[in-house]
């Protein structure tokens, strides 16, 4: 045993105590709230009893600097749950902005009122989703759409459901591939006459700040969280690394592989892997216009050529035929071989 004087102890900044900091996204993971910096919000990036941490957009022009003191807000939709004044104590260049360190001077984080302001907050967003003037700037088609959406979506739900439970009530084992191959085309097919609708009327709110945003909050109360039971709009959402698009989204549309702990599941990530797998062959499709030749559609479509790719599943390649109305012989090419 050593006696008092022979410990080592810490060196460096781990001789103070530091309380534990928690990233953003586990803190609040459907809604991370945003932090006011001289009237501008910027993203939490982590917080703790003492201090937080923000990313600030590249194009922000009122980062404070080092040793500044201003005061400080934590914002979830529209309300404050948390201000206090605080000192820049750190700044640091990003790929995605501006990462700003504070320490309060003038107060702490009680999490536990925090996390309750926040649940408040967003509330009282729901409520007012569904009734006043916030309600009137959600355009009825959009919720016509959503209503549709739901509806298909759910009744593949039921209908797996109601057939997992008749195979457990007469102890039967329930197939699980051969439900998603019968649910699968025709759940793609629907979908892709959905998505087409859904892109028109996004483009529709685009133009007009105010409707855009209360069309956005709608669809992440109404839509979203139905849509995040398949793992590749959940990851897509959530951002674990801190930015759309990483690799391990990638890995699964390259993968395509089923992801789910039941049925309705998989056919929700199926239906991501559609919407990633289509951008691959738009990006694809603007590079070969700009520095390859025309090529006709038919036969060079991505799935066909990228067999390797799809490998595991090509006892199903009906499954994964081109959308329909692609043979047009004429028209630029849509896609392009790409490789890993």
């Amino acid at each position: 045993m050593l006696a008092y004087e022979e410990l080592k102890g810490a060196g460096g900044r781990e001789v103070w105590f530091r309380a534990p900091r928690y990233e953003a996204r586990k803190l609040f993971p459907h809604l991370p709230p945003r932090v006011g910096v001289n009237a501008s919000l910027h993203k939490l990036h982590d917080i703790s009893l003492g201090g937080i941490a923000i990313v600030c957009n590249q194009s922000a022009e009122d980062i404070p600097d080092v040793g500044e003191v201003i005061p400080l807000t934590i914002q979830q939709a529209g309300y404050t749950i948390f201000e206090a004044n605080a000192r820049v104590c750190r700044r640091e260049s990003t790929v995605f902005g501006s990462k700003v360190a504070f320490t309060f001077v003038n107060g702490f984080v009680e999490f536990e009122k925090l996390l309750s302001r926040n649940v408040q907050a967003q509330i009282a967003l729901q409520s007012a989703l569904f009734s006043g003037e916030t309600a009137q700037l959600v355009p009825r088609d959009y919720r016509v759409f959503c209503a549709d959406l739901l509806r298909v979506l759910g009744s593949y739900r039921d209908l797996l459901d109601e057939n997992m439970n008749l195979a457990k009530q007469f102890e039967r084992g329930f197939d699980l591939d051969g439900a998603f191959e019968a649910c699968e085309a025709r759940l793609v097919q629907h979908w892709r006459a959905l998505w087409r609708t859904g892109n028109d009327l996004a483009r529709g709110v685009m133009g007009n700040r105010e409707v855009l945003e209360a069309t956005k909050a709608f669809t992440e109360v109404v839509v979203t969280p139905v849509m995040r039971r398949g793992a590749i709009w959940d990851r897509s959402y959530a951002k674990p690394l801190g930015y759309p698009g990483d690799f391990e989204i990638m890995n699964q549309v390259y993968d395509w592989e089923r992801r789910g702990t039941n049925v309705y599941e998989m056919l929700l990530h199926r239906l991501g892997l559609e919407v990633q797998f289509a951008e691959l062959r738009v990006l694809a499709g603007e590079r070969r216009r700009r520095t390859g030749p025309q090529l006709p559609h038919r036969g060079h479509v991505l799935v066909r050529h990228r067999a390797a790719l799809f490998e595991r599943n090509t006892e199903h390649r009906a499954l994964l035929r081109d959308p329909a109305g692609t043979d047009t012989e004429h028209d630029a090419p849509a896609a392009q071989r790409i490789e890993r």
